[in-house]
Order: structure tokens, then C-alpha cells, then sequence
């Protein structure tokens, strides 16, 4: 790979990537030229230069984060486009709840004492990158990382992290795509969600009041009804202030049964014995 010298305008050798790395990063996963750039440090303009030289197809720019390759004119799928966008929402959406992000280190983690939830979230990483991550039980919790410098800069250059830094991309939100978006509500909720089969509650919590507003935009997006966020508690010296969007209504519940696909297994549990309820038939005697 090369990048321009500032002073001469030429262009300098970067050895640390191949043809089959460039491949597979744009043509396979799908990854757009900035993407791919600022996970090894140059501009766009080197990475463009680079898929010249390999003789790699250009495509068009709308594609760049939908896992589609150019080819004769015609956008084709790579592999199926639609689960690979709706596993890259899900995984920037959960790692955003979940996820422990180490600056100092490069490195991604994800821990929980639910041993189903990490096998998920490996799957899913797996299933879109191909990285393995590291396993280990530390008493009663689970942690696998991910001490991999490309998927570190990948994942943090397409979101941002934290608790009360967390949002929608902006690009997401502007996406064409709905997968993308379908996938990010469902990470949402596998990370952040809660379901109560009593009242049959279907909501989340967070001290992020932006990022709730941002979830209730992406509903609107996708054709499902607002959820309402409000304030639960009052912020003061020692606490934040706490909010809670909650899916209210019936059918808004019966919708949101229908279209949002959880993956972990114990919510995904839940949320179906919600769906039960709200869809038995009483029968009179």
C-alpha cells in the first residue's frame, strides 16, 4: 500500500498489507475505502490507489458498509447481503452495550455470566470477520476478547462507545439500507433490553437520553411505532438522571414480537413468552 509524501506529492510503500487482506476486507466483507483506511492509518486516497494496482474492481460508493461487490456493471451479493448488514448492526449495537473497549491496548471484551451470550456474540463476530476471540472464566463470569488490533479499529471507527458517549451512527442513521437498522435495534435489545412476562414490559434503561432518542428514530425508520422514553429519576451530585423507553401498547408490542429477532437465548425467551400472552385467546365457558 502506499500513501503521498507531504512534501513531494509521490507516493510512499506501506508493506503491511496484501492483495488478499485488501480482498477480503473491500470485496468480501464489504468494508468501505474509509473504513479500510483508517484501520491502517491513510486516506482514502492510498486504499483507492491500492485496489488499482491489485486490479481490484471499484464500487459504487452507496454500497460501502451493505456487503456488495461491483461486477460487470451489476451490484451482486457477496455471500447473503442482507445477514451479513444485519450482523454488522447487531455486533457495533451489542458491543456498544456490552462491550468493554481498551483504548490504551486495542483490545474488545465482552464478559457476562451467561455462558449462552458469549458463545452468541463469538458466533456472530466469527460469522462476520472471521476472528476468533479468547476465552476465559473468571468465577462465575465468561469472558471472551478480542485482542486484534483491525477489528479494534474497525469496530471504533464505525461507533462510538461508553455509557453516556453511545449513539447511533450517524451514517447508520442515514443508511438506505433497513437490515443494518433492524440490526442494531435487535443488538440493542439483546444487550440493554428488558422484558417482564408479568406486565408484559418491553423496554430498556439508560442514564444516555440522546441514544434512547436515537432508538426511537430508528423504529420510525424501519416502519415500527415510537417507543416512548422518559424520565425515571432526577440526576443529583452523587446519580445521573435515568431514563426508560418503553414499547407501549398492544400491537405496538404484537410489531415489535414480529420484526425484532433476538439472539440471545434467554431474552429471546423471554420476549416469546411475552408474545404468547399478548397473542392466547380467551376462551369463555
Amino acid at each position: 500500500m502506499y500513501k503521498r509524501d507531504p512534501k513531494t506529492g509521490r507516493f510512499l510503500p506501506i508493506y503491511n498489507i496484501s492483495k488478499e487482506e485488501l480482498y477480503d476486507l473491500y470485496v468480501v466483507k464489504g468494508l468501505s475505502l474509509s473504513s479500510i483506511a483508517k484501520i491502517y492509518g491513510v486516506d482514502d486516497e492510498t486504499i483507492r490507489y491500492r485496489l488499482k494496482v491489485y486490479g481490484i474492481d471499484r464500487r459504487t460508493g452507496s454500497s460501502s458498509h451493505l456487503g456488495y461487490r461491483r461486477l460487470k456493471g451489476h451490484e451482486l451479493p457477496v455471500s447473503n447481503p442482507s445477514t451479513f448488514v444485519w450482523k454488522l448492526g447487531w455486533v457495533i449495537s451489542f458491543t456498544q452495550g456490552d462491550g468493554h473497549v481498551y483504548k490504551t491496548r486495542y483490545s474488545i471484551s465482552y464478559g457476562s455470566t451467561d455462558k449462552e451470550q458469549i458463545e452468541t456474540v463469538s458466533r456472530i463476530i466469527y460469522d462476520l470477520f472471521e476472528f476468533k476471540g479468547s476465552y476465559v472464566k473468571s468465577g462465575f463470569t465468561h469472558v471472551v476478547s478480542y485482542n486484534n488490533i483491525i477489528f479494534y479499529k474497525l469496530m471504533t471507527s464505525l461507533a462510538s462507545y461508553g455509557t453516556t458517549e453511545w449513539k447511533v451512527p450517524d451514517w447508520l442513521l442515514k443508511a438506505r439500507d433497513e437490515q443494518i437498522k433492524l440490526g442494531y435495534i435487535s443488538g440493542f435489545f439483546d444487550s440493554e433490553g428488558v422484558f417482564i412476562e408479568a406486565n408484559g414490559f418491553i423496554g430498556a434503561v439508560s442514564t444516555n437520553k440522546r441514544g434512547l432518542e436515537d432508538i426511537g428514530v430508528l423504529f420510525e425508520q424501519v416502519g415500527l411505532l415510537t417507543p416512548v422514553v422518559k424520565k425515571i429519576r432526577n440526576g443529583d451530585d452523587r446519580l445521573k438522571p435515568l431514563y426508560r423507553l418503553e414499547v407501549v401498547g398492544r400491537d405496538a408490542k404484537l410489531e415489535f414480537c414480529k420484526v425484532i429477532k433476538l439472539l440471545i437465548p434467554r431474552k429471546r425467551r423471554k420476549l416469546e413468552r411475552i408474545y404468547e400472552k399478548l397473542t392466547k385467546v380467551e376462551v369463555k365457558v
